[in-house]
C-alpha cells in the first residue's frame, strides 16, 4: 500500500490592512512579536505617533531606522519590516519624554507610507508565522535554547533572574524564542534576520548560534576580570607586607634592607666622578629604586645599571698611543665576524692617529727656544699679542729650515718634559 506524504507546513497569506497606523521609529532595537518591551521615547514625531495611537485603537507600527545617527527618519530612512504592536502604559516624564511599554503583535510589511505631519503613517501587511505541527526536533531545540538560555542569565549583569521564570512558563515555542531573541544583545540586522526568517527549526538554530557567542563573550570577560582582580589583589597584600616590615625594621631600630641598599649606591654614585649628565640619569634610577618593590624585576634591571654606571672609569685616561695593528688583532681575537664594524672601527683609530701625528704645539716655551737657538732668534719668530710664538704667521719658505720645521711638525701630544728633550 502507498503512503501519501503529509503536506508540509504551510503559511497563511499576508493580510493587507485597510486603515493606516502611526509608525514609531527605532533605534538600535526592533521589538518581536509576542513580547513586551520598554521604549523611551523623546522625539516630537515620536510622542505625537504614541498619543495618535492611544486615541485611536492603541496599535502602531514599530519600524527600525538604517542610520541611528538620523534625527528625523524619513520612509526611506526606515526598514519595511517590522512588528504591529499595541501600547500597554505610558509613563510620561518631567522633562517631557515618556516610557512607553509595548507588547508585539504581528510582523508586518510596510505597503505604502502616507504623508503625515508630524509623524509617519503606514498601510501595512500582516506577515503569519508559518503553522507547523511540533516536531521532535523543534522540541530539542527549545529545550536546548532553553538550557543555554539558564546559562547566559547565571553569567550575565543585566539580565535579571525573573526573566528566566518568565521562559520556563512560556507555552508556545515561538513565545520562548522570542522572549530569548529579544533579551540577547544583537543588533538591528540580527534581529531583522530572525525577524523576516521562515520556520521554526531555522530560527532555533539561528537564536541558538547566537546565544552560544554570547555567553562565550561573557565567560571569557569573567575570566579576563578575575585575572586583573587576582592580580591586583596581589599587588595590595605585597604592598600592605612590606609596609608592615618596615614599621617592623623601624621599632627594632634596623636600617631597612632596601633603603641601604639604595643608601649604598648613592654613596657609590656620589664618590664617582660622573659627567653631568650621567650624574642627571643616576639621580633619576635612584629615586625610581626607592619607589619600586624588591620583587619587582625592574628591580633589578635598575640595579644592575646603577651597578655598571659606577664602575666605568670616569675621568681617568690611560694616555695609551694608538697602535691601529693591534687594535686590529684584538678586534679579530675577541669578535667574530663584523667585517664592517670593524672595519669603521679602525678607520677611525687610524684617522685619529693620522691627526695626531700632524697635530702642532700650541703654545711653545720660550725658554725652550732660546736655549737650543738663542734669543734672537726667538726675537725673530712672529708673536702673538700675549707674547707667545704664533705658528700660522711663519713665512712659508722659512719653514723648510730645520728648526723652523721642527717648531711647526712638534706633536701637539707631546708634554713639555718631550719637547725639552727635542730641543736640548
Amino acid at each position: 500500500m502507498t503512503q501519501v506524504a503529509p503536506d508540509p507546513p504551510r503559511r497563511k497569506p499576508a493580510v493587507s490592512s485597510r486603515r493606516p497606523y502611526p509608525v514609531l521609529t527605532l533605534r538600535e532595537t526592533l521589538v518581536f512579536p509576542l513580547t513586551t518591551f520598554p521604549l523611551a521615547v523623546g522625539r516630537e514625531a515620536s510622542l505625537r505617533a504614541v498619543e495618535e495611537a492611544s486615541r485611536a485603537g492603541r496599535q502602531l507600527v514599530l519600524l527600525a531606522q538604517k542610520q541611528a545617527e538620523t534625527e528625523e527618519p524619513g520612509s526611506q530612512d526606515l526598514h519595511t519590516s517590522g512588528t504591529l504592536a499595541r501600547l500597554r502604559h505610558v509613563v510620561r516624564a518631567p522633562d517631557g519624554s515618556q516610557q512607553v511599554w509595548v507588547q508585539g503583535l504581528d510582523r508586518v510589511r510596510v505597503v505604502e507610507f502616507l504623508d503625515a505631519e508630524p509623524y509617519l503613517m503606514a498601510r501595512v501587511a500582516r506577515i503569519p508565522e508559518r503553522q507547523e505541527t511540533p516536531t521532535p526536533e523543534v522540541e530539542a531545540l527549545s529545550r536546548s535554547a532553553l538550557e543555554s538560555f539558564s546559562r547566559l542569565v547565571a553569567v550575565s549583569p543585566f539580565l535579571p533572574d525573573e526573566l528566566m521564570n518568565r521562559a520556563m512558563n512560556q507555552d508556545s515555542p515561538l513565545g520562548l524564542l522570542y522572549l530569548i531573541a529579544s533579551s540577547l544583545r544583537l543588533n538591528v540586522q540580527e534581529r531583522l534576520e530572525i525577524l523576516e526568517m521562515e520556520g521554526l527549526r531555522a530560527k532555533y538554530e539561528r537564536v541558538q548560534a547566537l546565544l552560544d557567542r554570547e555567553i562565550e563573550l561573557l565567560e571569557l570577560g569573567h575570566k579576563l576580570r578575575g585575572q586583573v582582580q587576582e592580580r591586583v589583589e596581589k599587588g595590595q597584600r605585597e604592598f600592605f607586607l612590606r609596609e608592615q616590615l618596615k614599621a617592623i625594621h623601624k621599632e627594632l631600630g634596623d636600617e631597612d634592607p632596601q633603603q641601604a641598599e639604595v643608601n649604598e649606591l648613592r654613596e657609590k654614585v656620589t664618590a664617582a666622578s660622573l659627567s653631568d649628565e650621567a650624574r642627571t640619569e643616576a639621580e633619576r634610577e635612584l629615586r625610581r629604586l626607592e619607589r619600586l618593590p624588591s620583587a619587582s624585576p625592574e628591580h633589578s634591571v635598575i640595579r644592575t645599571y646603577l651597578d655598571w654606571l659606577v664602575s666605568l672609569p670616569w675621568g681617568r685616561y690611560c694616555g695609551v698611543g694608538i697602535d691601529v695593528a693591534h687594535a686590529r688583532q684584538v678586534l679579530d681575537e675577541d669578535h667574530y665576524g663584523l667585517k664592517k664594524i670593524k672595519e669603521r672601527i679602525l678607520e677611525y683609530l687610524a684617522v685619529k692617529k693620522l691627526r695626531e701625528d700632524r697635530g702642532v704645539v700650541a703654545v711653545l716655551d720660550r725658554r725652550l727656544l732660546s736655549k737650543k737657538y738663542g734669543q734672537v732668534f726667538l726675537d725673530s719668530l712672529p708673536q702673538t699679542p700675549n707674547g707667545k710664538v704664533d705658528r700660522k704667521a711663519l713665512p712659508a719658505p722659512d719653514r723648510s729650515r730645520p728648526e723652523l720645521r721642527a717648531v711647526y711638525q712638534a706633536p701637539r701630544t707631546r708634554t713639555e718634559k718631550e719637547i725639552a728633550a727635542i730641543w736640548s
